[in-house]
């Protein structure tokens, strides 16, 4: 019977009340008989001004009358910790990242003491911080500009309305986006070309779809597309090959050129990937990826439950995909409307889910631009229709998609669409645009 009362005492993970005698004991002493543990699951980037709550995730079973008590050191400003479950909560106040120490120390009741410690990283991101790198770059204005890095050379590939014609003409910097210089090798064999689209794989350039009637043509249903996948590879002075002719034909037939599509590379995946745009009056959900660079592209999406999307930007960050905004069709719309959401696909675009997003994103639905930069997502800019105007937002998030943070309104950003967005040594680039006063001419450069 003694053995057995000294191995209940045992018991408790760490501390142990024992005592008294006879048959009804009363516990008068408790003795440490472990070290208490302190374990948090690591937070992702807290957005500044964002609500914190992390849980002490491990057991420690104290009995009375011994105690125990959680302390921290160097928290965050706006966050404290509950002495008695060890919770950290509160608002974070204060940009940065802070190393943060917390301490659980078990006394018994003679008077010892033990202390277990455990850390947690915070990194508390705020508003990105713009500058203007030039306001104006000296090239006129770039219609539609796609802005794509390799290495440390940004390009701006757009077009310049020359006469009737969309003169497609690629720009470059080699000083963040200070300088440009003509590249005088623009993408060939097109009189004219306009609302294409271009990425980088960090290698080459990639330009998919664009419209190819000049401006005398009017009528819809009388524009003709561009149907191939060009590629540059830098050089001196480097060149556009075709590598792809109208991969795209399966959808919508008979041909597959379309405008307004969006495109985009994953890295993670070593992946270029197609979605919807714009053929005449024809909206397309099809989804095309190619897993050789442009080569070959498989039809991976082209079903009813899809939306029919044009004018939205698509990205990708730690494999999956995202398309922000866009107009067309929801998968139970008969008429077509303005869509200020995301859209998540986690196997490789065959089917999407809406992200349940705190806030519509983009504030405006149209030719808004996308970002991704480790790990964080970022959406600028944007039009609407109805009712009409530009937005200035930027918005970014630290949560794959679920969570949209608004920077405060910013004069460098103003609200402008349809502009050239890259990601350039950690740092956020925009180039051009448009808003109600005509063409933007600037690029400015934003710290995360």
């Amino acid at each position: 019977m003694k053995f057995l009362r000294w191995a209940a005492c045992l018991l408790p993970l760490f501390l142990a009340a024992c005592g008294g005698g006879g048959g009804g004991a009363t516990t008068t002493t408790c003795t440490i008989i472990g070290t208490p543990r302190v374990s948090y699951t690591a937070p992702g980037a807290v957005a500044l001004g964002g609500a914190v709550t992390l849980t002490q995730n491990a057991i420690n079973n104290v009995q009375a009358p011994c105690s125990l008590e959680y302390t921290a050191s160097n928290l965050p400003t706006g966050l404290s910790i509950n002495a008695a479950t060890g919770q950290i909560s509160g608002t974070v106040t204060a940009a940065g990242t802070t190393a943060t120490s917390v301490l659980a120390t078990a006394r018994g009741s003679s008077g010892g003491a033990v202390s277990g410690s455990g850390s947690i990283s915070f990194v508390v991101v705020g508003p990105v911080a713009w500058e203007v790198k030039t306001s104006n770059h000296g090239i006129g204005s770039l219609l539609s500009p796609n802005l794509v890095a390799i290495g440390s050379t940004l390009y701006a590939v757009g077009a310049q309305q020359v006469g009737n014609n969309f003169l497609p003409l690629m720009y470059q910097s080699l000083d963040a986006g200070v300088t440009w210089t003509n590249t005088n090798t623009p993408p060939t064999g097109f009189t004219s070309l306009r609302y294409f689209k271009v990425v980088s794989d960090n290698a080459s350039l990639y330009l998919v779809g664009g419209r190819t009637s000049d401006a005398t043509v009017t009528s819809s249903a009388s524009y003709t597309y561009n149907q191939d996948v060009l590629k540059f590879t830098p050089g001196s002075p480097g060149a556009w090959t075709t590598i792809s002719l109208n991969p795209f034909g399966t959808v919508p037939a008979p041909n597959g050129g379309r405008e307004d599509l969006a495109l985009a590379w994953d890295a993670t995946n070593s992946t270029l990937y197609v979605h919807g745009g714009l053929r005449g009056n024809s909206v397309s959900n099809a989804v095309y990826r190619s897993s050789n660079r442009g080569v070959s592209w498989t039809l991976v999406n082209d079903i009813s439950s899809s939306y029919n999307l044009f004018g939205h930007c698509m990205m990708a960050s730690g494999g999956s995909l995202f398309v922000v905004g866009g107009m067309g069709f929801s998968p139970t719309a008969t008429t077509i409307a303005e869509y200020p959401q995301v859209l998540k696909s986690t196997n490789g675009g065959v089917t999407w889910n809406l992200v349940a997003s705190t806030r519509p994103v983009p504030g405006k639905a149209l030719y808004a631009s996308c970002a991704a930069n480790n790990g964080r997502l970022y959406v600028a800019g944007g039009l609407s229709l109805n009712p009409s105007g530009y937005s200035g937002d930027v918005l970014q998030s630290l949560d794959n998609g679920t969570t949209w943070n608004l920077d405060p309104v910013s004069a460098v950003v103003g609200p402008r669409a349809d502009q050239g967005m890259a990601v350039l040594n950690g740092k956020l680039l925009i180039f051009g645009g448009q808003n109600n006063l005509g063409p933007r001419t600037d690029v400015i450069s934003g710290t995360p």
